[in-house]
């Protein structure tokens, strides 16, 4: 049968399984943080508990592979709604289990952890979409309108107060808040997006850790480094530049905002291979702090030209890297077919090797 074929193909005989103690400790963890993730909903310590029950549940699912842990998720839900009585928050203790099987699945079959981070996004993001519709669904109202949205967020920035000369008073003006709300909804998909990738990758660098620590990393791709696409470094500098051209002259459409967007949605990737790609050249300890101390200093003269500065040597090394690789197999006579098919090894990745040494 072709399902059955299916899931005999996930079968690895080389791989052991974890200890049953540890597997019982973590799968209990698991299922505790699940639980508060859905009781602190909403809060930045939902989400740090969020985080912890995926990469944990992930790796369990990677290195036991058991039946009986599949009962984390479903026990997270039902503490979750017992202790909140909430429907929202039940379904929020369950959120783990999509992304983590994502997580542990792509390892499971040998991934870049480039490609794990991006199954991973993509079931977070998924289960998000199911349970807003759902909810929605459930209470019978509509998804709120822009003007409705509009409204709701201007209000959240009126009523921030600060204290000066003793006295609370309004940060924003009115006019202030409803400008600042028009950019956060305009800029609403790159926040979106950005967030769930950000939780995805630090999900998969938890699950990394874990399995160092039981020392399952040999089963694990080698050289197991996120390294983004070189596609992605061509698509962030086109909209650095279209959104530098048209946003300072005030020509911002359709166009120039989708532009910004894209350059927020690539910049944390761009920004981890331009610090990892500039940290690569400084091999003595003395050279590593200096840079470690003018980064530093670059971070508090102006934030923005930090991201920006290591974002574009980030970006411009990933396509340097992609040009020089396949100057080298025009001279050498290779298969640039050949060159293409090694874009999955984190060795060789989209055509270019990882360190430019």
């Amino acid at each position: 049968m072709p399902v059955k074929d299916e899931i005999m193909s996930l079968y690895r005989s080389d791989m052991p399984r974890m200890r049953l103690i540890p597997a019982i400790v973590c799968a209990v963890l698991t299922a505790l943080a699940g639980a508060m993730s859905g009781v602190y909903a909403g809060k930045i310590i939902g989400v740090v508990f969020l985080i912890a029950a995926t990469s944990v549940f992930a790796a369990l699912l990677f290195m036991f592979r058991r039946p009986f842990i599949l009962a984390s998720p479903l026990l997270s839900l039902a503490a979750a709604a017992i202790i909140t009585g909430t429907l929202t928050a039940a379904l929020t203790a369950f959120a783990y289990a999509l992304p983590a099987a994502a997580t542990a699945l792509s390892a499971y079959k040998g991934r870049t952890k480039s490609v794990t981070v991006t199954y991973t996004s993509l079931a977070m993001a998924a289960y998000a979409v199911l349970i807003i519709l759902f909810i929605f669904i459930i209470s019978g109202s509509a998804i709120p309108s822009y003007d409705e949205l509009l409204s709701r967020i201007t209000a959240v920035f009126s009523s921030i107060t600060v204290k000066s000369g003793g006295q609370k008073v309004l940060l924003f003006t009115k006019e202030a808040a409803k400008r600042l709300a028009e950019y956060v909804l305009t800029m609403l998909p790159a926040i979106i997006i950005v967030s769930v990738s950000v939780a995805s990758f630090l999900i998969v660098f938890l699950f990394d850790l874990l399995a160092r620590l039981f020392s399952f990393t040999s089963y694990l791709p080698e050289r197991w480094i996120y390294i983004p696409a070189t596609p992605s470094a061509v698509i962030f500098l086109i909209s650095c530049t279209v959104s530098a051209t048209l946003i300072p002259y005030h020509k911002a459409d359709v166009i120039g905002y989708a532009a910004e967007n894209i350059v927020y949605i690539f910049l944390p990737a761009m920004l981890l291979q331009g610090v990892r790609k500039s940290f690569s050249y400084f091999r003595y300890k003395g050279q590593i702090i200096i840079f470690i101390i003018l980064s530093v200093v670059l971070m508090a003269i102006s934030l923005s030209i930090y991201l920006m500065t290591f974002s574009y040597i980030g970006a411009i090394s990933l396509i340097w890297a992609s040009v020089r690789s396949r100057l080298r197999a025009r001279h050498s006579g290779g298969d640039s077919d050949d060159n293409d098919n090694n874009s999955g090894n984190d060795d060789y990745h989209d055509g270019g090797y990882y360190f430019d040494r």
